[in-house]
């Protein structure tokens, strides 16, 4: 039943529309969504903690970070990856309401710079980090499309961000 590849575009706006739309409604307290024109509502995975923030790689796989449990995570062809996660990030802050693993983009030259970038509070000082990633693993998507990254890889790009409150940290 579910056709990834042929209807590729279609899905990833809705995904990420509907994504965008969950974020407000549960911050707003509105539970009925009403959809655009020609779009539909279709559960592409549940049981997820907190996905705060998605990126999609050129072949159609989509990584999303959860915010307190500081899992990047993968989903592939309608699933979570064999390998999951891809990496619980070290260091993160989770203590304040809206502090955590926040944010993930993919390099531009993906596969051959395979690279995350992750953005998240830090937990060795009140500040915020954005840190660079090498990922291994199925980069082309040739095999069962699993990703890994080693912690060993972060590489800080911004590490003097401040956080001073536990809320807007973004």
């Amino acid at each position: 039943r579910w056709r990834w590849r042929a209807q590729a575009p279609r899905r990833l706006v809705a995904i990420a529309w509907l994504a965008c739309a969950a974020l407000v409604l549960a911050s707003s307290g509105h539970a009925q969504l009403t959809l655009p024109t020609d779009f539909v509502d279709d559960l592409v995975l549940g049981g997820l903690n907190q996905s705060v923030g998605m990126a999609f790689l050129p072949d159609g796989r989509l990584l999303f970070v959860e915010r307190t449990t500081a899992r990047v995570r993968l989903i592939v062809n309608g699933a979570i990856a064999a390998m999951d996660p891809v990496i619980t990030v070290p260091t993160v802050n989770t203590a304040g309401s809206e502090q955590g693993l926040l944010g993930i983009a993919v390099d531009p030259g993906w596969p051959a710079r395979a690279y995350l970038y992750l953005h998240y509070d830090y937990s060795g000082s009140p500040t915020i980090r954005i840190s660079r990633y090498a990922v291994g693993g199925d980069l082309t998507f040739t095999g069962n499309g699993s990703l890994t990254i080693d912690p060993a890889t972060r590489y800080d790009i911004l590490t003097d961000i401040p956080d001073n409150a536990s809320n807007h940290n973004g």
